[in-house]
């Protein structure tokens, strides 16, 4: 009495026989979740995330809004959104990520997003200086 499982599954036979035609498909890369990326603005809740890509970046925090790009399920590179210098993790592949974010921040800066409105002047009506005594 053989069950299934314990026969061998096709003939074991030593002539060669053609090899099986396999359907084409493209290969399937390891890494392709790590080539997914976000690209959204800083909040306050990524500070401590910010200062560590810093700190292993060897560079000093950024001032101001930032662009920051997440892959592989944190943040890997940070750029300010009115210019300045990245922070990116070197441990990561992040050059093209640093180009997306950079490429980004210009657009924004060409719209004028984040931009400080100008104060508005109300003009006030004008009097002229009296003397001390004197009407005018």
């Amino acid at each position: 009495m053989f069950h299934g499982f314990l026969l061998p599954r096709g003939p074991r036979s030593s002539s060669p026989k053609a090899p099986a035609v396999r359907e084409a498909r493209p290969p399937r890369r390891a890494d392709s979740q790590a080539r997914r990326f976000v690209v959204r603005l800083a909040e306050p809740a990524d500070k401590d995330a910010l200062r560590q890509i810093a700190a292993l970046d060897s560079s000093r925090m950024p001032a101001g809004p930032l662009l920051v790009g997440e892959m592989g399920g944190g943040i890997q590179a940070a750029v300010p959104v009115m210019g300045g210098r990245p922070i990116a993790n070197p441990f990561v592949r992040t050059a093209e990520l640093v180009s997306v974010l950079e490429l980004r921040a210009a657009q924004m800066r060409a719209e004028g997003v984040l931009l400080p409105e100008p104060a508005r002047v109300i003009p006030l009506p004008r009097r002229r200086p009296t003397f001390a005594g004197h009407a005018a």
